[in-house]
């Protein structure tokens, strides 16, 4: 990242003072940094809970921290947004990085950005007990901030945690993507949400999530419907890129689509009705529908309707669909009728002038930090031709003035890269362009971009430490003393591992490479949030089921053409007449769905024959849907056809 100074009143600016060196502490000790990483959301302030927070050692000052500094420790943030570290005995400046990601993987990252959105605090020695940093507030007034939009995905995810399962979401996280190029409205390819700047995280004021919800809602349809490249088949056949009301009369398809993250974030209103009664492919009546249906049918139980999209991948666009997979297995005495939701408007798109705002100003922060390092530069490059004498040791006036030019044409380079890839969407037209083009393109050429940046990233921090190394070899050579030979190992370390990263590729950034935009306004004064009471425990579900177990007991892991895949397996506790269900998948085709029941035993068999040009690998999943008295289950195994 590129250095971020953090003050305790939450002041973000540039911070990696080329030249200043570390004064003397008055002894080095363990020391306790702690505070309080805040949250502003359109007025209302909150903490961050469990968001990544580390503790690093800075390391010479007029080298990068990416060449010189060390991580010492990592937790996370508490359920106020508290955190608290302490550093080993070794003298030194510390600092506290934050970033938006949490221990289940819901993380943040901007739209051209290569590493999940962080800053660094302001750097304290540990010569004292405790170093307080107070509250730090994360603020764009009048807006939701990153930090909402993550905060609000991760409270989502935490709410399906609850009511669906702790085990039950099978993507690895969710990866938000603030700034991101769209039609000017949150939109969610995949299991993956792209957020436009300046759009708002709920349809209420400030503290309200409901749109990050609804994106939610559709990471759970997609990542159970199919893979990326069903998605986008699905695009093309329900015309997805389109904006939505809960009114719009479209087609089953989307209507599903989009009442599914309507039902999930409960903001459909004025649905039912829309002046078409029981039509389905108006999406608020679709929403409205769902959540009877789970009233009436589902024992009011969020976990049996995900069930249903979880037994039934690529098979369920539209609500007939959906209706007729879940059945009435938990049928309700006494209907319940759903009359309305939400009635707050749905803000305005964000308009391509002003998403491409934010790229526009962060590329000229980053042009005008380049001219800065470029007149740095120069000076250091003159005063490096001509060294001072190495008097006595250590020589670190000597070392700093042969490895600043260096340390700073990294910098430059880091910047250069963090400058040409937010130029790409500066304008309103370029904007346009990127979204015209079609969402698959967009993503690709994005994965492009960002694969190319890590590259680039690490190439120019491996260049740096060997231009450095390079640059200081005749001090080194001269001056064995303890400070000198440990920064000297310090930086043929840190080449090593450059130099593995650039091998292995783009995906191994070393954790102290990170790219990041340049900083926010920050308040006067924060006082710290007081931490809220305990929240009352949920109480049991309404239904309890005995659990069961399926099983394959015969799926072969080698197949020869033309011969059928046979798959059987059991179910326990074992019921005659019990229906499993088995989908045999093959990627770039629509799965092929037997329904076998369970003899007296539990026992059950499927059998599916591919068709030409099938040939590969194999999904086969089986899954019971459950009943009044035993709770689903399922199980999956692979098959090679050749």
């Amino acid at each position: 990242m590129r250095r971020l100074r953090l003050s305790a009143l939450v002041a973000f600016a540039s911070c990696v003072v080329l030249g200043a060196i570390l004064s003397p502490a008055a002894s080095a000790q363990r020391t306790v940094y702690k505070g309080q990483f805040q949250c502003d959301d359109r007025g209302v302030v909150t903490g961050l809970p469990q968001m990544n927070v580390e503790l690093w050692k800075r390391g010479e000052s007029w080298l990068p921290v990416e060449w010189v500094g060390s991580r010492v420790a990592q937790d996370f943030t508490d359920s106020s947004g508290n955190f608290r570290m302490t550093t080993p005995e070794s003298e030194d400046n510390y600092f506290v990085r934050m970033a938006l990601r949490d221990p289940k993987g819901i993380h943040l990252r901007d739209f051209w950005g290569i590493n999940d959105w962080s800053v660094d605090s302001e750097q304290k020695r540990n010569n004292v007990g405790t170093r307080d940093y107070g509250g730090l507030l994360f603020s764009t007034p009048g807006q939701s901030h990153k930090c909402a939009i993550w905060a609000g995905v991760r409270s989502a995810y935490e709410d399906y945690r609850g009511q669906v399962s702790d085990t039950g979401f099978p993507w690895g996280g969710v990866e938000i993507q603030a700034d991101a190029i769209t039609a000017g409205v949150p939109f969610t390819p995949g299991t993956s949400i792209l957020w436009p700047g300046g759009f708002p995280i709920g349809y209420g004021g400030g503290g309200d999530e409901s749109i990050t919800r609804h994106e939610f809602g559709h990471v759970i349809r997609h990542g159970f419907d199919g893979d990326f490249g069903h998605f986008l088949g699905d695009v093309i056949t329900h015309n997805y890129l389109q904006n939505h009301e809960s009114c719009n009369h479209t087609g089953p398809g989307f209507a599903f689509n989009e009442g599914w993250a309507e039902f999930w974030a409960a903001d459909f209103g004025p649905a039912p009705d829309c002046g078409r009664p029981g039509d389905m492919e108006t999406e608020g009546n679709v929403a409205a529908a769902l959540t009877e249906l789970m009233a009436n049918c589902a024992g009011n139980q969020r976990r049996v309707m995900v069930e249903v999209l979880q037994r039934n991948p690529g098979t369920i666009h539209s609500f007939a669909e959906f209706r007729d997979r879940l059945g009435c297995p938990i049928p309700r005495l006494t209907p319940v009728f759903v009359v309305s939701a939400k009635t707050e408007p749905a803000p305005p798109p964000i308009l391509p002038t002003l998403r491409a705002a934010a790229a526009s100003a962060e590329v000229g922060a980053i042009s005008r930090r380049i001219k800065g390092l470029q007149k740095t530069l120069i000076v250091a490059i003159d005063k490096a031709d001509d060294p001072p004498r190495c008097l006595k040791d250590p020589c670190k006036k000597a070392l700093k003035t042969l490895t600043k030019p260096p340390a700073i044409e990294f910098e430059i380079k880091l910047a250069k890269i963090q400058l040409n890839a937010a130029a790409q969407y500066d304008t309103a037209s370029e904007q346009s362009q990127s979204v015209d083009g079609g969402i698959a393109k967009l993503l690709e050429t994005q994965d492009k971009q960002q694969t190319r940046d890590r590259k680039k990233s690490i190439r120019a921090a491996f260049t740096g430490i060997k231009e450095a190394l390079k640059a200081a070899a005749p001090v080194f050579k001269e001056d064995a003393s303890k400070s000198t030979s440990k920064l000297r190992r310090a930086l043929s370390k840190a080449a090593a591992r450059y130099r593995k990263a650039a091998k292995l590729g783009s995906e191994a950034l070393p954790p102290s490479l990170r790219l990041q935009p340049q900083a926010y306004g920050p308040p006067d004064a924060v006082p710290r949030i007081p931490t809220p009471p305990d929240t009352p425990v949920p109480g049991p579900p309404l239904f309890e089921r005995t659990a069961t177990s399926l099983a394959f007991g015969s799926c072969p892991a080698n197949v020869a053409s033309p011969k059928p895949i046979e798959v059987a397996g059991s179910l326990a506790p074992a019921q005659a007449g019990s229906e499993v269900t088995v989908s045999f998948s093959f990627p770039a085709a629509p799965p092929v769905v037997v329904v076998a029941k369970t003899d007296a035993a539990g026992n059950w068999s499927a059998t599916h024959t591919p068709g030409a040009g099938q040939i590969g690998s194999w999904t086969v999943d089986a899954s019971f849907a459950g009943d009044l008295k035993r709770a689903p289950s399922s199980a999956t195994c692979q098959v090679k056809y050749s």
